[in-house]
């Protein structure tokens, strides 16, 4: 199952398009995750890919992949490289938001009986205006 979600990002990301990796790991007392760039007992890979679909002034509107699926992933990667989604009260910038920027919009996957393409689509038109 391919999984894309839309997110806005704090900041003019750069490069437009890339790939993040890296590993995450679960602070069960803190109820947090942790982004590491090595191999850490307990850690687990996470992949994202992530592709700027449009900036204005200091918001980037993103499509973003993933390859793996873990808790925060999208929240985590993107704190990582600088630019944190906008309204995250947990790995973002505290301005006053409630819930990150983050939209899951669409599922690819293959029908099991058929093998037929089947894509999912809900478009949020109004997430960036």
């Amino acid at each position: 199952i391919a999984k894309y979600y839309l997110c806005i990002a704090l900041g003019r990301v750069e490069p437009p398009k890339g790939r993040i990796e890296c590993f995450l790991r679960k602070d069960e007392k803190s109820n947090t995750v942790r982004v590491y760039h090595r191999p850490v007992p307990d850690g687990c890979s996470a992949i994202t890919l992530y592709q700027t679909l449009q900036t204005r002034g200091e918001l980037s509107l993103l499509e973003v992949e993933l390859l793996t699926g873990r808790t925060h992933q999208i929240r985590l990667h993107m704190a990582s490289i600088g630019h944190p989604l906008f309204g995250d009260p947990l790995y973002g910038v505290r301005d006053g938001g409630t819930r990150a920027a983050l939209h899951a919009w669409k599922l690819h996957f293959l029908q099991p009986m058929t093998g037929e393409p089947i894509d999912l689509e809900n478009i949020r038109t109004h997430m960036f205006d």
